[in-house]
């Protein structure tokens, strides 16, 4: 999987694992549930949770942490389940070169804390402002591809608050995680770059990265 900040195209695993002793660690991983309810890991390890009964559904995207504690056979993992999130998961809003941005999408501010790609998606920790019980906000990826660029996915996280915030009110931050299916709109190239941009603290910030298919 590639780590789109704070280290640029650096391959990194989110997997970060501390082993105890063999086949026994902790482990935290994005991916997809299988038909069988079993787990598929962007990592391209499978595995199967002990001692719970699954309430997810097949296709799902999670987040899961587990101990790790048995190797049944290649890419193949019993595990027991730590914790279990779902991300926001969501389709991108797709507008190819010369066509309009849809207005309705937001100017509110949101960040990015951390990227990374990895089982077809782009994934994030995300961060927005919110006044708590006062409404919804709406988070989406915007991805736009331009005339005479054929290696570039622009990228551009948008939020827009529906929220009747009092005058003067106190902004919390609110952080998430979110995974958004982007594999289907890369170009056909060995390498891709991700210019990925958004609006936080009243200025433009961005970065970018390149991306192996």
């Amino acid at each position: 999987m590639k780590r789109i900040i704070p280290i640029a195209a650096a391959a990194a695993l989110l997997c970060a694992c501390l082993d105890t002793e063999p086949f026994l660690y902790r482990c935290m991983t994005m991916g997809y549930v299988n038909p069988n309810g079993s787990f598929k890991a962007d990592d391209g390890n499978t595995y199967i949770f002990e001692g719970i009964e699954p309430t997810w559904k097949s296709g799902e995207r999670l987040i899961a942490v587990m101990d790790v504690t048995e190797a049944i056979r290649d890419s193949v993992y019993r595990a027991k389940n730590v914790s279990i999130a779902y991300p926001l998961y969501k389709k991108p809003v797709y507008v190819p070169a010369g066509q309009a941005v849809p207005d309705t999408l937001g100017t509110d501010e949101i960040t990015m804390n951390n990227g990374w790609y990895s089982g077809g998606c782009l994934n994030m920790t995300n961060q927005i402002k919110i006044v708590p019980d006062t409404g919804p906000s709406i988070v989406n990826l915007l991805i736009e591809t331009r005339e005479g660029v054929t290696d570039t996915l622009y990228i551009t996280l948008k939020h827009r608050s529906d929220a009747d915030i009092p005058e003067f009110a106190a902004l919390s931050p609110y952080t998430f995680y979110s995974s958004f299916p982007i594999a289907q709109y890369l170009p056909e190239k060995d390498s891709v770059v991700l210019n990925i941009s958004w609006f936080w603290d009243g200025k433009q910030a961005g970065t970018s990265a390149k991306v192996k298919r």
